[in-house]
């Protein structure tokens, strides 16, 4: 699977020795016979000079990056590459030529350079040359004269050379305190919040660094808009640092895992999940038993400050890192775009009703139908209770009952119909409230000893009457999200029961009018981003 498909190099625009820094798209990997290389260094040939400059004749397309010796570490190979001679992480070289037919009379003989469909910038030699010369400067000790320079400064090495300052030869190198030995992608690219708002950026930043031995690297696929989004990037659950990108509802494919990581388990190209939380201690009871989610040290996937100072971006992005104990397998059953809203508004709505007991011969009331909501029913309903779609207004109740399969319809702002539900349900899950919510009015619709069972966080101070929840011994219970273990249950659960997400999706681009779309109302329960 593709590692990084945006590439950052120096490039010449117009005819001339004078480079600048250029972000373009790599060309498409083959998932045969193709390597990647993170390239720590390249040469400075004449044939750049007389190529970038328009010297040997008009120049195909600018801008270009030129360059053809290339000094690197393998990060990716195909799957009939030679995994042994070309392990991940293995110094290795490119010269001029990087394509031949590989199968007429020069390319069988190795002379690759020399065939008709040869894809090079010089004759040069072959790659069996290449590897022979390599051994003979071993043997006899010949060493290249060099100059290095950083490959910032591509273009005063340009210069130099053009000048006749380079004492042989420069060579441009890319500086890497700590060379990762599976390095894919140190440099991400996201949709960022630079100020409170709904409006978010194309941003480029730093990945965490990768555990080496724990970390799994996704590149993401899809990325649902969760409400924690919008209370996050608005301020509305307090200061956040900026830039920060968003998302917690992730769904990509494997590029890279840590030595420890199960390797069957997560392949790389396996498609994978990540929800709302991506770290925690693993060495408390919490984590013990399986509800890291509650655990003290808990990390979550965005804005969260790890030890180092780093602080957690989100998924709207082309690629998210982290601990292997938080990245889940998707089942072939679940399309991307469903499966995503479920990381965080699946599970935050499965793992409460699972853990407190819904199912046949309970009476459950889902409150709000949005997107927590339309999952919560649908989840209800597959686990055997009686459930009663609960809203404000009277507009989604034949959705509720057609699509999401409710038995009953509740609008509890019509006094008579909250009246006739008084007491009614063993379990109310509250997926939806106002800053003006009649909390007392909505504990009145609970049985006695029943659960009321909050999985929003509202921005404002809960106000209510004791009085409405001890005298009738209700459970007031808080739930948070789910542990990945839940996740994993949730999923094949949903695949059993076929309980789908319905989503709108729409570009990652266009993120900013997705969050608005989302405040606004005019999202369909959710919206789902697409890289």
């Amino acid at each position: 699977m593709e590692s990084n498909n945006i590439y950052h190099g120096q490039a010449a625009f117009e005819p001339g020795l004078d480079v600048k820094p250029h972000t373009y798209a790599a060309k498409p990997f083959d998932e045969e016979y193709d390597g990647e290389i993170k390239v720590t260094h390249c040469g400075v040939c004449g044939s750049d000079l007389h190529t970038s400059s328009g010297g040997w004749g008009s120049v195909k397309q600018y801008p270009l990056v030129v360059g053809h010796e290339i000094i690197g570490h393998v990060v990716r190979v195909g799957s009939k590459v030679d995994a042994t001679k070309y392990a991940i992480g293995t110094r290795v070289g490119i010269g001029a030529q990087c394509g031949g037919c590989l199968d007429r009379h020069q390319c069988n003989r190795h002379r690759e350079q020399l065939c008709s469909n040869g894809i090079i910038s010089t004759y040069n030699g072959s790659p069996s040359q290449i590897e022979e010369i390599l051994a003979f400067a071993v043997e006899k000790n010949v060493r290249s004269i060099v100059e290095v320079l950083p490959k910032a400064e591509a273009a005063t090495a340009l210069q130099k050379a053009h000048n006749g300052q380079a004492r042989f030869r420069i060579l441009t190198t890319c500086i890497i305190s700590k060379f990762s030995s599976m390095a894919s992608n140190d440099v991400y690219h996201g949709q960022a919040a630079f100020e409170p708002g709904l409006n978010v950026q194309p941003h480029t930043y730093d990945a965490k660094p990768f555990d080496e031995e724990y970390d799994v690297e996704i590149k993401v696929t899809h990325c649902g808009i969760c409400g924690s989004d919008l209370h996050t990037i608005t301020g509305g659950w307090g200061e956040v640092k900026y830039p920060l990108v968003v998302g917690h509802e992730i769904i990509g494919h494997v590029v890279r895992i840590g030595s420890k990581v199960d390797a069957t388990k997560y392949a790389i190209g396996t498609r994978v999940g990540v929800g709302a939380q991506c770290g925690s201690c693993l060495n408390c009871k919490q984590c013990h038993r399986h509800r890291e989610q509650l655990c003290d040290d808990c990390i979550f996937t965005y804005e969260s400050e790890l030890p180092d100072g780093y602080i957690t971006q989100g998924g709207y992005a082309d690629y998210y890192r982290c601990h292997a104990n938080f990245v889940v397998p998707i089942p072939e059953a679940l399309e991307s775009e469903i499966a995503a809203p479920m990381m965080c508004a699946g599970v935050t709505t499965y793992a409460p009703l699972k853990t407190h007991g819904a199912g046949p011969g309970v009476k459950v009331g889902v409150l709000g139908i949005g997107g927590l909501g339309h999952l919560g029913i649908q989840w209800a309903v597959a686990l055997g209770a009686e459930v009663t779609a609960i809203s404000s207004s009277n507009r989604k109740e034949k959705l509720c009952k057609e699509q999401l399969g409710a038995h009953h319809f509740l609008n509890y702002k019509d006094a008579e119909a909250a009246a006739a539900a008084r007491h009614e349900f063993d379990i109310l899950l509250c997926t939806s409230y106002g800053n003006d919510t009649d909390w007392g009015a909505l504990f009145d619709l609970v049985a006695t000893e029943g659960k009321f069972i909050l999985v929003g966080l509202p921005e404002k101070d809960m106000t209510f009457k004791a009085g409405k929840v001890v005298t009738r011994q209700i459970a007031f219970v808080g739930s948070l999200i789910g542990s990945p273990s839940q996740i994993e249950e949730m999923l094949a659960f949903a695949v059993e029961k076929n309980v789908r997400t319905i989503v709108q999706v729409m570009p990652m681009a266009e993120a900013t009018a997705a969050l608005h779309k989302v405040r606004n109302g005019e999202a369909l329960f959710r919206i789902v981003l697409a890289n």
